[in-house]
């Protein structure tokens, strides 16, 4: 059954030039024959010139979008609508997947699996930002890799059908940023799909290794778009909550210890250790700055948004 199961990969692309070949030559490079390596683009950039270069050496398909609708929740969507495989494999564009990293989630389908999750980790931790990243996935998941309560990961996988069956990812009118892995994961564990957790299949991925890559991801990690459209919380629940969430933050920061006090717990999960406390706290400041400005700038987006709608 393992080797007659046929996969497909769907990898979102958006100006990904920098990382795209590496994470395309690794999938050419799965031991698995049944497989098809699907590429959504919305790039401005060599992208898909790229793509198209490796569509003459093996199974890969570019689908060229002329309309970014909905964002990354669309070009998955359009991705997992035209693979063709019963299991599905949604990655981003800087993973790294092992060569057996089909045929060992495969085993867990055959054994009665709906979705996969794996272990992840980040590969270029000589840079800071990177380390800070990996600290601070570690750290969540500290109690022996306890992902319990995780719904989604790198390498995320499921079986397509149960993709359709909870209504493919949410696309509201405005772009989402964040929060549609997590809401695809409840819909997952909500359905009562049968979720496999394998921390022994490890994907690499690269974190931001600057400083402008490192803002824009983290202030787009927190967004009220997502609580307006996928938890349904009123504008004016959402501004009240974001409000306290500000001012208890900037309280923090003004303390200066909490800042401290992260960067050497976090210190612990560093291949540097103690030595990254100072930098580990500067860049939790910074973390912080830019939640703060992503959940407010797209609040403003949202409330632009309402303001439109009832005009028009």
């Amino acid at each position: 059954m393992l080797k007659e199961t046929f996969v497909s990969i769907v990898i979102p692309t958006f100006n990904e030039a920098e990382d795209i070949k590496k994470t395309l030559d690794a999938c050419l490079a799965l031991d698995h024959p049944l497989k098809e390596i699907i590429v959504v683009d919305d790039s401005t950039d060599e992208t898909p010139a790229i793509v198209g270069r490796y569509e003459k050496i093996g199974p890969v398909r570019l689908i060229k979008r002329e309309k970014n609708f909905g964002g990354r929740c669309g070009a998955r969507n359009d991705g997992i609508l035209a693979a063709k495989g019963e299991v599905v494999v949604i990655l981003n564009a800087d993973v790294i997947l092992p060569p057996d990293f089909i045929i060992r989630i495969l085993e867990h389908y055959a054994a009665g699996a709906d979705y996969v999750l794996v272990n992840a980790e980040v590969i270029n931790q000589e840079n800071v930002f990177a380390r800070f990243v990996e600290a601070l996935h570690r750290f969540h998941y500290r109690n022996e890799g306890d992902y319990s309560a995780a719904e989604w990961t790198e390498g995320f996988s499921c079986r397509k059908s149960v993709v359709i069956a909870i209504g493919l990812f949410p696309t509201p009118p405005v772009k989402l940023t964040a929060g549609e892995d997590g809401y695809f994961g409840k819909k997952l564990k909500v359905g009562r799909y049968k979720k496999a957790v394998d921390l022994s299949i490890t994907v690499k991925h690269f974190a931001p290794h600057r400083f402008r890559d490192f803002w824009r991801i983290q202030k787009e990690r927190v967004s009220a778009i997502a609580s307006f459209f996928l938890e349904e919380k009123s504008l004016l629940e959402i501004f009240v909550r974001a409000a306290i969430r500000t001012f208890i933050t900037v309280l923090g920061l003004a303390l200066i210890v909490p800042a401290v006090f992260t960067g050497f717990r976090l210190s612990h999960y560093s291949s540097r250790r103690f030595r990254d406390v100072f930098l580990f706290a500067c860049l939790y400041f910074i973390q912080q700055s830019a939640f703060i400005y992503g959940k407010w700038s797209s609040f403003l987006r949202l409330l632009s948004y309402q303001i439109q709608k009832h005009q028009s």
